[in-house]
């Protein structure tokens, strides 16, 4: 008897589905939308990591490790014997050194012995001492092919070789790279940079390198057996997947989109809650036929449970094909060749999302519901409301304490956060009553009585509601989107250097002497780089600590300082440092604290005083001024900084003059671009994922205009029948259209203004920071978008006038 009832109620169910296929059709799609939301929004970490993991992969492959001297080590090369002796399998011991072409371009090359380079690249590669392997990047930059001839100086040697073979690029061996054999062309160069090693043959130098590379299982373990080594315990150690610096760099990536999604959750709360509220108006009278016929509740809620699971699933199965196929297109645009696996338990988590929405406005709403008698349900009641001075006062006291409260801690900005989001629905309804009131005025027309039979209903002012989270969320989008754009041009204006030179090991005041005095060069200082320095207690890393002179850092780079902190900074006596502004903002850390830093194994733990803060658009650089005290002679300047008017020139000089001494000299505009392009492409996939959502939203308020006219056709049948016009009733549509874009411009232009000032505290949420600027023309664009959309809904309503069937909706609606 059971299994015959549920069958029934079933079919029922199905019946109702096949009955109304638009409706049926909006609420799939408006499920499928919310649930595919949920999915990106949830996944978008995820995503991300795996981007990092697949590019950090990509560079290196099985390689795990890395050994080398540093770019500020004061030794060149160290001998590999014992790792010979240690019979540490899987190792490749590599010279690589950074060599001139015949075509006055920097050729990295490894100089190695085809055991090593298989270890390398997986493939097994014999050279002769004139033979060179090019990548195919390389070979591209140098318009060579194999049998070609290339020349390369080393120090103030030059060798010619013949191309060999052309391969493509695999880990290691990958861009601007090329193999030649280790012996003898290592003790050659050996030789010529240090005359006195002439007297050793060239066997005496076939352990000499300065690289090494593992394949190892432990990384931490293979670490720690190489620093208990005297030999190799002051050597810079690279791991190839740098997990904690992942994290890093994901979190920024995706904090500020973060950040935008919970607008878009509000967004889409309202948009699940909405469509619900509407579908269960649409159920209350059948639910009184049930009842009055002897039906219990419980009939009807079941089989309204049932229509939303027949839809809900097939919408589960849709959106995690469209999540699959969203995310692999935006990773297509972040990095070809990387695939995501989405779990299926997202579109689960997803489906239980709307699934608790769903069952917490049908109890809230049926528990209001049953307080009323059976023939009351059936009746027609107006709505009620507030009245409007209540919203008058609240809008006035909400405004009042949002500008009172100080917005510069995390508990305050989310105390203003929350008045906004409070402020909303009374705005929208003073304002919509402001403009209301002016129709008011035209007692000679029928408009103030149509615009009554729609204000005074609250499906009308959930669907405002809606449609103001949805302007709103699609403007901070499109602002979002365009201050990643504005961030490029601030990393490129905060790096001002034109060139670098670099690997001075020696002497490097004399040739800072003779660069300055070169024809061309308008400022050159001297500056120690380190990379990838860990900082505590914040347990974040620099990519780049600049040691110089604190009234040089103007010259070269355009940081903001805060509060004349670059002054005290140029006037300290003591060893300090200079941060990020994110530092104090996400840490905690405060002028006048100690932190350490871990430049090298020597200087692991270097204590510094911290003088102020500085605006940056990545907040991954620092700069430090030890070398001017005692006790920091270890830690020196290898770098000189340049400026001039002519890069170009200016560099071919200097790679002329100073190649043959390995000082090498580098564009320092094409590290900033290049470090904005990574910023960049790393928040493409971010990018693409919003945009998608944008058009999910705005297409899912068009489908929720389409479910609110299905609501009023009654109001407008009922003007029909007392001989209103289709033509007339057109003409309200248009009027009533216009009236909800100013009310909404008009809202979401307040909601906007007090929102935006709080995005740049919010971060915090995130342990995030980033100096936020929003453009103006993001705004008008989002609006103009959001205002477009709501025309498209009102022709869509032109439309349904015309095609409404009189006949069958006074069979649908009793009218009152």
């Amino acid at each position: 008897m059971k299994r015959d009832k549920l069958t029934f109620m079933f079919k029922f169910a199905k019946q109702n589905l096949v009955k109304s296929p638009l409706r049926s059709f909006l609420l799939l799609f408006g499920f499928t939308f919310m649930m595919v939301v949920i999915s990106l929004a949830l996944s978008m970490k995820g995503v991300m990591e795996a981007y990092y993991i697949h590019a950090y992969q990509s560079r290196s492959e099985h390689i795990d490790l890395e050994m080398t001297t540093g770019p500020n080590s004061s030794t060149r090369y160290f001998s590999t014997r014992d790792l010979d002796e240690l019979n540490l399998n899987n190792h490749a011991n590599v010279f690589k050194i950074d060599t001139l072409t015949n075509q006055d371009t920097y050729l990295t090359v490894l100089a190695t012995n085809p055991t090593d380079f298989e270890i390398l690249y997986g493939e097994y590669h014999v050279v002769s001492d004139t033979e060179i392997i090019l990548t195919d990047t390389g070979a591209k930059k140098l318009s060579l092919e194999v049998g070609d001839t290339l020349s390369l100086t080393v120090g103030s040697s030059t060798l010619e070789f013949t191309v060999k073979a052309i391969l493509q690029d695999y880990g290691i061996f990958q861009g601007d790279l090329a193999y030649i054999a280790h012996d003898p062309h290592v003790a050659t160069l050996l030789k010529t940079l240090v005359p006195p090693l002439e007297i050793y043959p060239n066997t005496f130098f076939s352990n000499f390198n300065n690289t090494v590379y593992f394949d190892t299982f432990d990384v931490l373990e293979t670490q720690s057996v190489l620093t208990s080594l005297e030999t190799y315990k002051d050597l810079d150690f690279k791991e190839s997947l740098p997990m904690p610096y992942i994290k890093q760099l994901v979190n920024r990536a995706v904090s500020l989109f973060q950040l935008m999604l919970i607008f878009i959750g509000l967004a889409v709360f309202l948009l699940i809650q909405t469509t619900f509220v509407l579908v269960f108006k649409e159920k209350e009278q059948s639910l009184s036929i049930i009842k009055l016929l002897g039906g219990s509740l419980a009939f009807g809620f079941i089989i309204w449970a049932i229509e939303m699971v027949i839809l809900m699933i097939p919408a589960a199965l849709i959106s995690y094909l469209l999540t699959y196929g969203i995310i692999q297109i935006g990773l297509m645009v972040l990095m070809p060749g990387l695939y995501y696996q989405i779990a299926f338990r997202l579109i689960l988590l997803s489906l239980g999302v709307v699934l608790s929405i769903f069952i917490l406005t049908t109890l809230a709403y049926s528990l209001a519901w049953k307080k009323q008698s059976e023939v009351s349900r059936l009746s027609y009641k107006p709505d009620k409301s507030w009245p409007i001075l209540v919203h008058c006062g609240l809008v006035v006291i909400v405004l009042a304490l949002y500008f009172i409260i100080d917005h510069q801690t995390l508990s305050t900005t989310l105390t203003s956060l929350l008045l906004s989001i409070v402020l909303a629905y009374s705005l929208l309804k003073v304002i919509s009553h402001g403009i209301g009131y002016f129709i008011l005025k035209f007692k000679d027309s029928s408009l103030p009585y149509l615009f009554k039979m729609t204000y005074v209903k609250k499906s009308f002012y959930r669907f405002m509601t809606l449609a103001l989270a949805t302007y709103v969320s699609v403007i901070l989008l499109f602002q979002t989107t365009g201050y990643i754009r504005l961030k490029a041009s601030y990393i490129e204006r905060e790096y001002q250097a034109d060139l670098l030179v670099s690997n001075v090991l020696t002497n490097i005041d004399t040739v800072e002497e003779e660069i300055a005095l070169l024809e061309g060069v308008d400022n050159s200082t001297k500056v120690g780089i380190f990379r990838n320095v860990a900082i505590t207690p914040s347990g974040q890393t620099f990519s780049a600590v600049y040691m110089l002179a604190p009234n040089e850092i103007t010259s070269y780079f355009g940081m903001s300082s805060e509060s004349n902190s670059l002054v005290d900074f140029q006037n300290t006596s003591e060893p300090s440092i200079w941060l990020p502004m994110r530092y104090q903002a996400v840490y905690g850390i405060k002028k006048d604290d100690i932190i350490h830093l871990d430049l090298n194994k020597k200087y692991s733990s270097v204590p510094l005083k911290v003088v102020g803060f500085f605006d940056e658009a990545v907040g991954n650089t620092a700069f430090i001024n030890v070398h001017q005290f005692s006790g920091y002679e270890g830690l020196k300047q290898t770098h000189i900084l340049i400026k001039t008017d002519d890069p170009k020139s200016l560099q071919q000089t200097l790679m002329h003059n100073y190649g043959h001494r390995l000082i090498y000299i580098y564009d320092f505009q094409a590290g900033a671009k290049a470090l904005s392009s990574e910023v960049i492409a790393s928040m493409n996939y971010a990018t693409f994922v919003i945009l998608i959502i944008l058009v999910g939203l705005l297409l899912s308020l068009l489908n929720q205009g389409l479910i609110l006219f299905d609501e009023l056709k009654s109001n407008y049948m009922r003007v029909s029948l007392l001989g209103y016009s289709t033509k007339n009733l057109s003409c309200y549509l248009l009027i009533e259209g216009f009236w909800m874009m100013v009310t909404l411009s008009l809202s979401t232009a307040v909601i906007v203004c007090l929102i935006d000032p709080l995005i740049k505290p919010l971060l915090l949420l995130f342990d995030e920071y980033e100096k936020i600027t929003f453009m103006l023309n993001d705004f008008w664009i989002g609006l103009a978008l959001s205002n477009g959309l709501l025309l498209l809904t009102r022709i869509v309503y032109l439309k349904g006038l015309r095609n409404m069937d009189l006949v069958r909706i006074l069979k649908m609606h009793q009218m009152a």
